[in-house]
């Protein structure tokens, strides 16, 4: 895992500044497992490493529920989540109400698709990047809270295209049921607390300034006034 940084790069020749060229500075993270095509391997050992990284090196408190912490000590907790990737939940380019007029929330791919392009005065330190890659059927892995959900999909995309009208009558049913089955599953694998819900609303970040806001209280002075 490395961290790639350019920045523009004055050229001296005996004392006499002649030029200046973009200069790219790579820095390595850390060495991360990967599998025969060179493609990071979803493990553990890799996760935490670039947790380590990223700065995150203790575990957040897990289990409980939205009233309750897992451990009396406990002040701040999650009760549901897949992986530790969450914990890196905060998502870029969205709600830009509220941000202060001299700072960008948002970014672009360059045309090759292989780096991303930030404005000068992107809200934020850092973003993180996650590839969703198709796989074959064979395999396909289910979570087993979400096995019966998938099964009622199947019973009604099984009838769905049938010409015969009881099969149709069929469909209806296991529509109906599949469509309340996807809401109570969605309910159920995205349970979140109200401070985790403002900061997917509200992220706290910086505003890279070198103006102060004029505009009072209501931006603050260089920072956003929902950063916490």
């Amino acid at each position: 895992m490395y961290e790639q940084t350019q920045y523009p790069l004055r050229v001296y020749y005996s004392g006499v500044w002649t030029e200046t060229v973009l200069h790219t500075e790579n820095k390595k993270l850390c060495q991360v497992e990967v599998d025969e095509h060179g493609c990071a391997c979803d493990t553990e050992e890799n996760v935490n490493k670039i947790c380590g990284c990223c700065g995150i090196d203790e575990a957040i408190p897990f289990g409980g529920d939205a009233n309750t912490p897992p451990s009396v000590n406990d002040k701040t907790w999650i009760y549901y989540c897949n992986s530790k990737m969450d914990w890196f939940s905060t998502q870029c380019g969205n709600y830009p109400y509220g941000m202060n007029p001299h700072c960008n929330n948002i970014y672009n791919i360059s045309e090759l698709g292989n780096r991303l392009i930030f404005p000068h005065n992107f809200g934020f330190d850092k973003v993180m990047i996650r590839y969703y890659a198709d796989i074959n059927l064979n395999d396909l892995q289910i979570p087993f809270m979400a096995v019966d959900t998938f099964v009622m999909g199947l019973k009604w995309w099984d009838k769905k295209y049938s010409n015969n009208p009881k099969d149709l009558q069929l469909a209806s049913a296991f529509g109906r049921q599949y469509a309340l089955m996807k809401f109570g599953l969605l309910k159920e694998l995205n349970k979140y607390r109200i401070e985790e819900l403002g900061k997917i609303f509200t992220p706290p970040k910086y505003i890279p300034s070198n103006i102060l806001s004029r505009r009072g209280l209501l931006f603050g002075y260089g920072w956003d006034n929902n950063s916490y």
